[in-house]
Parts: structure tokens; C-alpha cells; sequence
């Protein structure tokens, strides 16, 4: 709820778990899936991660490589 003399954002403020998951934006996926995908996981509860893998959104690799590069950590693969 807006106060007096607060103007309206033109989006709401993102969710925890589009928080969470920004890093994924740009380089994976875009906003709009993200936010789908957000809503879909709210909806089934699961993780938003658990959407983007299922529904072919990104590849268990390049997730993996984008979690090891938000932690700057190297990534270990088989």
C-alpha cells in the first residue's frame, strides 16, 4: 500500500526468490522467465531452480557453471 505522496513503481519490487536467482539474469534466462518460472515454483512448491531445470530453461551445466561464478568458486564437473 502506497502512503500519501508515494508514487507507484511501474513493477512491483522482485520476490525473494527472483532476489535469490537475479544472478541467472542476462546471461540464462531473461526477466519474464524468470518470473514465470517464480510463479510456476510458487505454485507447485518446489524451488524456482527446480522450474528452470525441469521445464528445459537452462541446462543442469550452465546452472551449475552460473552458481560456481556467483560463489567465485571453480566448478567441478565429471
Amino acid at each position: 500500500m502506497r502512503r500519501a505522496g508515494q508514487q507507484a513503481s511501474a513493477r512491483p519490487r522482485p520476490s525473494h526468490s527472483e532476489q535469490q536467482y537475479s544472478f541467472l539474469l542476462g546471461s540464462l534466462i531473461d526477466a519474464a522467465t524468470l518470473e514465470r518460472a517464480d510463479a510456476e515454483a510458487r505454485r507447485c512448491g518446489v524451488g524456482l531452480h527446480d522450474i528452470l531445470l525441469a521445464a528445459g530453461w537452462i541446462s543442469e551445466a550452465d546452472y551449475a557453471a552460473a552458481v560456481a561464478g556467483r560463489l567465485g568458486v571453480p566448478l567441478v564437473s565429471w
